[in-house]
């Protein structure tokens, strides 16, 4: 796996962790929070792009315990979900060096080889917890 796949991978995992963006989020988090904004007067900015990121991660890695489909997830179309993974997309062009988005389609990126996505795939089952929240507000691993 080249550094930049790193580097996506890390800050998508720390954005989740920390709700830091450094390099690659940046334009999205600024993009998906003013989308939000003029719809409400106020409105936890991190939180939408935080839904999309453990989307994405977290079909990856239930995938790979056999939770989810391996080959790919279906999105639904014009859903608000939907629509900030594609505006993470648009605004993060690099994190289509790891996924590929389609119409109603998230899956693994055509051109990584059988060797870097398993180094991929490796990396967030290792890296990535999904944290689940309780009624207390209590953080939970699982």
């Amino acid at each position: 796996m080249d550094e930049t796949i790193k580097e996506i991978l890390d800050e998508l995992i720390l954005f989740l962790e920390e709700g830091k963006s450094i390099k690659y989020l940046k334009n999205a988090e600024t993009v998906i929070g003013n989308k939000y904004l003029e719809m409400v007067e106020y409105a936890p900015i991190n939180t939408y792009l935080s839904v999309a990121i453990q989307v994405i991660l977290g079909w990856s890695r239930d995938s790979q315990k056999g939770y989810a489909a391996q080959g790919g997830l279906e999105l639904v179309v014009n859903d608000p979900i939907t629509n900030n993974i594609r505006i993470l997309f648009e605004e993060c062009p690099e994190i289509s060096e790891i996924f590929y988005l389609g119409d109603d389609y998230l899956g693994w990126a055509e051109n990584l080889n059988n060797e870097v996505l398993n180094e991929i795939k490796k990396y967030i089952l290792d890296n990535y917890k999904l944290k689940i929240f309780k009624g207390s507000g209590r953080r939970i691993k699982r």
